[in-house]
């Protein structure tokens, strides 16, 4: 890949929503409040989804709990590490 790409696993596809402006994952910002975030989306790479444009590595993505995640809503995140593959 000749950009930065940031790769998701499948498994935490459900933090990947679809609506009809587009693609977007939700993420707890610096005052722990849920923001919705445009992404771009490339190929699928065996069980991971390449994030092209969007996300930084330092953003973290709601991947538990989507149904209470309303962005402009303040939450308590816990902080997990990703998963190897």
């Amino acid at each position: 890949m000749g950009h930065n790409a940031l790769i998701r696993s499948a498994r935490q596809l459900g933090a990947l929503g679809t609506d009809q402006a587009g693609r977007y994952v939700l993420v707890v910002n610096a005052d722990n409040v849920v923001e919705q975030r445009r992404v771009e989306t490339g190929q699928l790479v065996g069980d991971l989804r390449v994030i092209e444009s969007g996300l930084h590595k330092e953003d973290r993505a709601v991947v538990g709990g989507i149904m209470r995640a309303i962005p402009g809503r303040k939450v308590e995140p816990e902080l997990r590490a990703a998963a190897a593959n």
